[in-house]
């Protein structure tokens, strides 16, 4: 069986690539040597197919059109606040 070979181009959101991406794309790495890895890590939505991103992580919902979108991991956004703030914005 021939190895995998090519080239992986990631597209991230800044904060997500710092804290998680190390570590999955270390293992990826020892899993697939062949594969060159390629990873634009930014804040502004790009546009995954003129960037020729294989892969693109979103945080955020989904554009409307016609890309091939799978969610892969539901999550859920929670606001916190001091007690303090509570009061002052009126919301809890």
């Amino acid at each position: 069986m021939q190895p995998h070979r090519g080239r992986l181009s990631i597209n991230a959101p800044t904060s997500f690539g710092l804290r998680l991406l190390p570590k999955l794309l270390s293992s990826f790495r020892l899993a697939y040597p062949s594969i060159e890895l390629s990873v634009m890590l930014t804040d502004s939505l790009v546009d995954v197919v003129a960037e020729d991103c294989d892969l693109a992580i979103r945080l955020s919902e989904p554009p409307r059109d016609k890309s091939t979108i799978r969610r892969i991991d539901p999550t859920t956004t929670r606001r916190h606040q001091t007690p303090v703030q509570e009061l002052e914005s009126g919301i809890k």
